[in-house]
């Protein structure tokens, strides 16, 4: 038994100190892919205003074919298409097209201004995550020092609980 009880101290150093490099590498880990989130939100968000500004291009490019083939149809079916009524059609097209391609671009932006949010959040986020991590690495650390230190004093650990408390005010040891 006193060789295991020699081993008892060197064996709650190595232990603390495992679960301290576990805790950093643990930090490290969370922080690098709440870094990488952050970026792809960026990315998220520039993609929409991308993909946004491109379709409405499109729906005006769509609404300018558009309104080109129903002047020429216009005009092989005899009406006049610079006037009247089928002015007001053509118009009437283009203008809900120009309404689409502004409701998309709004949409584009939402997405992206979400995206921006999300990924300042997570920027703002870091530094408390670490600092919560570092003060639980630290307990971890003052724990494993402490639990050395009373069983090298042959009091036990501070897993065992209210006896060593006990024997601790009695000023007894193990």
């Amino acid at each position: 038994m006193p060789q295991l009880a020699a081993l008892a101290v060197p064996l709650a150093v190595g232990g603390t100190a495992l679960q301290a490099a576990g805790g950093i590498q643990s930090m490290n880990t969370a922080d690098s892919t709440a870094k990488y989130n952050a970026d792809a939100l960026q990315r998220q968000a520039q993609a929409a205003r991308v993909a946004g500004s491109y379709n409405a291009s499109r729906i005006i490019d769509r609404a300018q074919a558009t309104e080109g083939t129903q002047k020429a149809i216009q005009a092989a079916n005899g009406v006049d298409p610079g006037s009247g009524s089928p002015v007001d059609v053509r118009a009437k097209s283009y203008d809900d097209a120009f309404q689409d391609a502004l409701a998309t671009l709004y949409g584009a932006r939402q997405s992206a201004t979400a995206a921006n949010q999300q990924a300042k959040v997570i920027q703002a986020m870091r530094p408390a995550n670490k600092l919560g991590a570092m003060l639980g690495i630290g307990g971890t650390l003052l724990q494993g020092g402490t639990n050395a230190a009373l069983i090298s004093r042959g009091y036990g650990t501070l897993l065992q609980g209210g006896t060593n408390a006990a024997r601790l005010s009695r000023g007894g040891g193990g």
